[in-house]
């Protein structure tokens, strides 16, 4: 039985989603920045003010 590629991208975010993954909508860049700032507090167990994260940001842009 051969499956769409809809059922199978269907599947494929029922198995993220089980991994603890969370849909995010990104609208534009500022959406973005956000939601990167999320993930690194996150991931890394910080809590960034925005102006340390202002600064890492462009920081990051200048290399």
């Amino acid at each position: 039985m051969t499956q769409s590629e809809a059922e199978l991208e269907e599947k494929l975010i029922d198995r993220v989603r089980g991994l603890g993954y969370e849909p995010v909508t990104l609208r534009n860049a500022e959406d973005l920045k956000g939601n990167l700032k999320t993930q690194l507090e996150k991931h890394n167990h910080i809590k960034l003010s925005d102006t340390e994260f202002k600064s890492r940001w462009e920081k990051s842009c200048q290399n």
